[in-house]
């Protein structure tokens, strides 16, 4: 059957079978069994774009592309591990198991585990039986199926009934079910084991640690809260309190070859600390320590919990739960075939497990970091400043002037999100993800390949390369040293006396996944300051700029008011090159920016620029900044006037705006900053806020990006990999496509919060209108209906249509400076401006 009749089912109306063998699925799809997993990947853009119901297509023959397409992966995901193992080996379940373990494929893991046990059963091996038996139950506790879980540590207990880990293993279940009695005996009856065996005592002390978590959660009758790690303080100073995320690191053992028992971790997946793969088995302790350490309670909801639903372990810290949710939004949203009852499940609780562990940082927080002068919050208005920085060395920079500029610095506090490399890299590996070593390593690239002239000499191209390597990792360690301390407000630059108003929060590079989650995080630690003004981490503020924005906010209309504005933009100075440090001197702040001088001061107007034609991000605008006419800037007398649109850049409000009635949207990722813009605006004004630009200059910008990495394009070649094609720089082929999945999610929400279906959605109820979900509070409010919106900022995102007032910022075109100013991005055009610009 040809593969469009195939995918399609064909012309017969009855209903086709699913796909159940990788063989079926090439049939469907219409590629050879041997296909590059890039070839399979087109010929299913292709047919499901062709059987999609949107397009006229049946529900069947779309869920039979989809399932075709997850069996062809699940095939190449198995063929790259087993590239993986030594050739010369036979691979046994057991081995097809860890490697799954590995893959985090825990399902298929648990399932190779079983038949390992099987395997080992039948040659009376009861110690390998029980051993693969722990195993499994600990592969299907991470993929959240606690019930098979205890299943199979009851098999270990039944096969091997003097051995802990298999009473552990059961503890472990049911305390992941909530059932508390049977889990403290478990936990007891392991510890006795140990204690008359004379074991190891750091898994004596893990299983007393874990028998007092259960009798605390216990005593409080509640599951537990996730943990966000120990606060610490920096040096002598008032300490200032920040959680330091895990990295989510792929592969390895925790521990080296050699062994009997073949246990993999409980609580976590192994991580590469060494060692693994050897020649013996792969053995680690029980569970790592200090997974205990930090154990609150589990809240349980009904007979599973919130972190038991995401499939991660109780107490697993933010950002691996973080990663869970987005595979589980995947896997569940109806616009890829899921469910929305699902999807909301999913949100509800990782929003119950996010507020939860940013709530027990501020509690912390007010604990035992005060600040050391009070403040009068009625008559000195207290400002919580937002910002999120993504490896940018201007963010410390950026802190520092604001408070250094301002004019009661005692008001100011800060949240701040850092993502940067909060650890070095593994031991010997190079990566590209720091920008001198990626040039350094382009250049050595080069060079290798003009060894030998005309012909290539592989052999020295190899020599050359393990040659340059120490001069790479040097570099690499320089690199992430300087990266660490520009993330803290230890740096030399920031006023230290200053330190105990800054809460953090600080991830490693790889857990981020756009603006939107990481200013949720920054404005989480926010603890009842009566205004916020949300940053980006390169601003550079002006003398007095807290009194500038209240008195700017004193002069609105009304109390439900957002000020909101482009800034123009100041310039690194030539000391800080790409190559260049800044060095501690008197004043650290001396030549860092040259900022626009006070004749360009002039209030800009954001407006409506141009639609991206190319991409799935076409049906929302992007914004511009044009500077106000100085004749206008007279006629409004330093007042504050209507702004259409929202620039998340730099916001200023009451509190409650960001708190209570517009937070940030926790549920992005991979959302480029103008369309959460638009949907930040759509959120706000139908909350009843007006959008206000401030007529005084109260900071600038930095719209140039090139001397810092950008999230959405860092370069993941590393190790094995640092020389591969440049079209491997945005990491393998599953986790482009998982981005762009999650992307092309994140559009559809915003879209959603605009009040505008996706294009060429079909309605999934007639309840919702061809809306995915509910929004709840990340929706609409009811001061005003999307296309009340829509036609007051100017856009018909139906048709791609921008009037010319959006083009003018509302404002009529004498009322904004012809010339351009050089203080803005030269790409941003000026002059008149038609109404005929439509999306063709």
């Amino acid at each position: 059957m040809p593969a469009e009749s195939a995918a399609s089912g064909g012309a017969s109306n009855a209903v086709q079978p699913m796909p159940t063998t990788a063989q079926e699925a090439c049939v469907l799809l219409g590629v050879p069994v041997s296909a590059p997993f890039a070839v399979v990947k087109s010929h299913y853009n292709r047919a499901i774009t062709r059987v999609h119901p949107d397009r006229g297509g049946s529900a069947d023959a779309f869920l039979r592309v989809r399932r075709a397409l997850e069996i062809l992966r699940q095939e190449f995901h198995a063929a790259s591990s087993a590239a993986a193992q030594p050739s010369k080996v036979e691979r046994t379940s057991a081995d097809k198991a860890r490697a799954f373990y590995k893959a985090r494929a825990y399902a298929s893991a648990a399932a190779e585990f079983g038949n390992a046990a099987e395997e080992a059963r039948g040659i009376h091996d009861d110690e390998k039986a029980a051993a693969m038996h722990a195993n499994e139950s600990a592969s299907h506790l991470l993929d959240g199926d606690a019930d098979a879980a205890l299943g199979a540590a009851d098999e270990c207990v039944r096969t091997r009934p003097d051995w802990h880990k298999g009473h552990f293993r059961r503890a472990e279940a049911f305390a992941a079910m909530s059932e508390l009695a049977r889990a403290r005996r478990s936990y007891a009856e392991a510890l006795a084991i140990l204690e008359g065996g004379g074991s190891d005592e750091a898994d004596v002390q893990l299983l007393r640690r874990r028998i007092a978590d259960v009798d605390a959660r216990t005593a409080r009758g509640e599951g537990a809260r996730a943990g966000l790690g120990r606060a610490k303080p920096e040096g002598d100073t008032a300490p200032t309190f920040a959680y330091r995320g895990a990295k989510d690191d792929d592969g390895g053992g925790d521990g080296g070859g050699g062994g009997d028992d073949d246990e993999v971790s409980a609580s976590k997946p192994q991580h590469a600390k060494g060692g693994g793969d050897g020649d013996g088995d792969d053995k680690v302790s029980t569970s790592d320590p200090q997974d205990a350490e930090d154990c609150n309670e589990a809240n349980a909801d009904d007979e599973s919990s919130d972190f038991h639903r995401l499939g991660v372990p109780v107490d697993a810290p933010l950002n691996v739960c973080r990663s869970a949710y987005l595979k589980r939004v995947v896997e569940s949203h109806p616009a890829l075939a899921g469910s929305a009852d699902d999807l909301a499940l999913y949100r509800a609780s990782f929003e119950r497990i996010a507020e939860s562990s940013m709530e027990s940082l501020r509690d912390a927080t007010a604990a035992a970091a005060q600040p050391r002068v009070q403040v009068n919050a009625t008559n000195h208005p207290r400002i919580f400043l937002a910002m999120a920085c993504y490896r940018d060395p201007e963010g410390i920079r950026s802190l520092a002037s604001a408070f250094r500029n301002a004019a009661n610095p005692r008001r100011v506090f800060a949240g701040v999100c850092w993502h940067y490399a909060t650890t070095p890299e593994p031991k010997g590996e190079v990566t590209r993800a720091y920008l001198r070593v990626n040039r350094l390593t382009a250049k050595i690239e080069d060079e290798a390949q003009m060894i030998g002239g005309q012909g290539r000499d592989l052999d020295a191209e190899e020599k050359f390369l393990k040659k340059c390597m120490k001069h790479q990792r040097k570099l690499q360690k320089e690199e992430q040293r300087l990266e660490a301390d520009c993330h803290t407000t230890a740096h030399p630059c920031f006023p230290a006396e200053f330190r105990s108003h800054v809460r953090e929060v600080h991830e490693h590079y790889t857990q981020a996944d756009g603006p939107s989650y990481a200013r949720w995080i920054a404005h989480a630690l926010w603890m009842g300051e009566e205004f916020t003004l949300q940053v980006d981490s390169h601003t550079r503020f002006v003398k007095d700029w807290d009194e500038i924005l209240l008195r700017q906010y004193a002069a609105c209309p009304h109390e439900k008011c957002v000020l909101t504005n482009h800034l123009l933009a100041y310039e690194r100075a030539p000391k800080l090159g790409e190559d260049a440090q800044v060095t501690n001197g008197d004043d650290p702040m001396e030549d860092v920016a040259r900022l626009p001088p006070p004749a360009e001061g002039l209030p800009l107007v954001t407006c409506a620029h141009h639609w991206n034609l190319n991409t799935i991000d076409q049906s929302l605008a992007y914004m511009m900044a044009r500077p106000l006419s100085r004749q206008k800037v007279q006629d409004l007398g330093g007042r504050p006037f209507p702004a259409l649109y929202y620039v998340p850049h730099f916001a200023f409000a009451p509190s409650v705006a960001f708190q209570r009635d517009v937070p940030s949207d926790m549920h992005m990722a991979y959302l480029p900053t103008h369309a959460e813009a638009l949907a930040m605006a759509a959120r706000l004004k139908s909350h009843g806020y007006a959008l206000m630009h401030c007529a005084e200059c109260a900071a600038f910008t930095l719209y140039e990006n090139r001397y810092r990495p950008l999230y959405y394009a860092e370069d993941a070649r590393r190790g094995n990999r640092l020389y591969a094609e440049r079209k491997e720089a945005l990491g393998t082929e599953a986790e482009f496509m998982f981005r762009q999945e999650i992307r092309d999610l994140s559009f559809r929400r915003a879209l959603q919060q605009c009040g505008v279906p996706f294009p060429g959605a079909a309605p999934t109820s007639d309840a919702d209108g061809g809306l995915d979900e509910l929004l709840g509070r990340y929706g609409l409010g009811p001061a005003c209906e999307a296309d009340e919106f829509l036609e007051d900022v100017g856009l018909d995102l139906r048709s791609g249509r921008i009037k010319g007032m959006a083009r003018l910022g509302g404002l009529p075109p004498d009322a904004l400076q012809p010339d351009r100013s050089p203080f803005l991005p030269t790409h941003w055009p000026t002059g008149n401006v038609s109404d005929s610009f439509v999306r063709s």
